[in-house]
C-alpha cells in the first residue's frame, strides 16, 4: 500500500472517531440539558411568533409566554424543528428553566428526545465506519503481504512500490 493511501486511511480513521465523540458530546450535552427541563423546568403555553432560519437551514422555533412569575419572555427554541413542524401563530406547550426562562423549548413529549437520538445513532455510525475502515486496512495488509510472500520478495517492498496496485 503506498504512503498516500496509507495516509487517507489514516485520515479517514481519524475524522471518523473526531466526529463520533464530537456527535457523542453534543449529544450527551442535549440530554443534560433536556433531563435538567424536564426535572426543574416549568410548562407554559406559548405562541410562535417566528420561526427563525439558521446554520444550514436548520429551523428553531421563536417562542412567546408568560412565566408562572407573570414575566413575558420571547425566547429561541433551543432544538431545531426536525421531524414536527410547526408554523407561525401555533400555540404549543413550552417547556423552560425557570431561573433563565430563555431557556426553553417546545414540549413535544416523547419527541422532545428526536435531536440527541439522531446524535447517538450518528456517534454509533462513524465508530461503525472507523472500525470497518480500520478492518479493511489490516485486510489490504495481509493481502500484499501474502502476495509478495508468494512471488518470493519482502513484503515490505510491495508497501513502498508505487507501481504496485492492490
Amino acid at each position: 500500500m503506498t504512503d498516500k493511501k496509507d495516509r487517507t486511511f489514516r485520515i479517514g480513521m481519524y475524522a471518523g472517531f473526531f466526529l463520533a465523540l464530537t456527535s457523542l458530546g453534543v449529544a450527551i450535552h442535549e440530554t443534560l440539558t433536556i433531563t435538567h427541563l424536564l426535572r426543574e423546568g416549568k410548562r407554559a403555553d406559548a405562541v410562535i411568533v417566528d420561526i427563525d432560519s439558521g446554520y444550514k437551514r436548520g429551523k428553531k422555533a421563536v417562542l412567546q409566554f408568560t412565566t408562572q412569575a407573570g414575566e413575558t419572555v420571547t425566547a429561541r427554541s433551543l432544538f431545531q424543528m426536525h421531524l414536527i413542524r410547526n408554523h407561525r401563530g401555533d400555540e404549543v406547550t413550552v417547556l423552560y428553566d425557570p431561573s433563565d426562562p430563555k431557556t426553553a423549548t417546545i414540549d413535544l413529549g416523547l419527541w422532545i428526545w428526536q435531536e440527541p437520538a439522531f446524535l447517538y445513532f450518528g456517534f454509533v455510525f462513524l465508530v461503525a465506519l472507523s472500525f470497518a475502515m480500520l478492518g479493511l486496512k489490516s485486510k489490504i495488509f495481509t493481502k500484499l503481504r501474502n502476495q509478495a510472500e508468494n512471488r518470493g520478495e519482502s513484503p515490505a517492498d510491495d508497501c513502498v512500490n508505487p507501481n504496485f496496485k492492490v
